[in-house]
This record gives structure tokens, sequence and C-alpha cells, in this order.
């Protein structure tokens, strides 16, 4: 879930075009740990709203905490 909520952060999607574009994008799929193409969306979209409710601030916390490892590590 926290895989979805970054990419969500990152490209600025809503829930929804988060679920779609993740259903296409075998990049999206990976990322969030699928090992095999996945033909629909394994969550509600309603899942994504209240895990970030349950995270709050630390979602933040965690996307600049990763922006700063990956700035120094040179990606």
């Amino acid at each position: 879930m926290i895989g979805l909520l970054l990419l969500k952060q990152i490209y600025g999607l809503s829930d929804e075009g988060l679920c779609e574009r993740w259903v296409h994008d075998p990049y999206f799929q990976y990322f969030t740990g699928e090992e095999f193409f996945q033909h629909s969306f394994p969550h509600e979209p309603s899942d994504l709203s209240h895990s970030r409710k349950r995270l709050g601030d630390k979602l933040e916390l965690l996307l600049a905490e990763s922006l700063r490892v990956a700035h120094e590590a040179g990606a």
C-alpha cells in the first residue's frame, strides 16, 4: 500500500487514476511488489484513502526521506 501511495503522490494521480494506471502499467505493478502482470487492481480504491488517513503526515516524511536517499546515492 505504501508503494501505491508513493506512486500516487509522485505522479499526482487521483485514487481512480492510480488504479487505472496500475492496471495498464507493468512498472507500477513491479514497483508495488507484483511478480506477474495483473489484469485487475487488487484493492478497492477506497482502501487508498483509509491507508492515507492511517499514515497521516508520515507519508510525506517517507517520500522526503526516499528522495533524500536517492539524491545522495546519485540516482
